[in-house]
């Protein structure tokens, strides 16, 4: 009798076992794609293909657009529901091409057609501050703007000019600057917190790059602008 009563206590706590998984089971199951819980910090990286160019008020200046790149590090602070701060730490190319009038007295040798083509390549160590807003997930995705700014420090600086001056060892770009960015994107969940990233983003310097002495009219401003992929992914 005893073991018959210990076969029925072990079906019933077995049975309530199984009946317990598989409700588990359906819930997960059920559970809508990128409804976890939102942590209150994530991570990631991300790699940033460009297209750079020199924006300027000078109207004699003829420019084109250059293809560089740049890679960085993503912290979010995420202060409230689909809200977040978001900086980081990247290295990014920046310049392109320009062609201006330039004084005889301004340049030596000066140039026979009285125009001198520059074409700069720098590289900035940038720390965004940028704010971001989300959407709700639809499914797997939840799209997102990203609204701020950089502060932007040159690492590198690389130029070549046509005709050469005397002195092609000088440095012609400002050290340090800022830019006002904005973007747009999504991210595709992966499951748990981790996310892929995508972005489209719009760069504009708010101060000259270059510093008095490059060819052009010191009277104008040389921005160098930028609009980059953003492609990364959060933990």
């Amino acid at each position: 009798m005893l073991h018959l009563r210990a076969k029925v206590l072990i079906l019933i706590l077995m049975s309530g076992s199984i009946t317990f998984a598989q409700d588990e089971s359906s819930k997960s199951s059920n559970k809508t794609p990128g409804s976890e819980k939102q942590v209150p910090f994530r991570l990631g990286i991300h790699a940033s293909p460009n297209f750079s160019y020199i924006a300027t008020d000078d109207a004699s200046a003829d420019g084109s657009v250059k293809m560089k790149f740049g890679f960085g590090l993503i912290t979010e602070f995420n202060f409230a529901k689909n809200y977040s701060f978001s900086t980081g730490l990247e290295y990014v190319l920046r310049g392109g091409e320009t062609t201006v009038d330039v004084k005889p007295a301004d340049w030596t040798p000066p140039s026979s057609n009285g125009r001198v083509k520059s074409d700069y390549t720098s590289g900035f160590i940038q720390i965004p501050l940028m704010l971001k807003l989300r959407t709700r997930p639809f499914g797997y995705y939840t799209y997102f703007v990203d609204l701020g700014g950089s502060v932007n420090i040159r690492a590198s600086e690389k130029h070549s000019f046509t005709p050469a001056p005397a002195d092609e060892n000088k440095s012609y770009v400002e050290w340090i600057g800022g830019l006002f960015s904005i973007g747009l994107g999504g991210e595709y969940d992966l499951g748990g917190q981790t996310s892929l990233l995508l972005g489209l983003y719009y760069n504009h310097s708010l101060f000259d790059n270059l510093k008095a002495g490059a060819p052009g009219d010191n009277l104008h401003s040389y921005h160098f602008d930028y609009v980059n992929l953003k492609i990364g992914v959060l933990f």
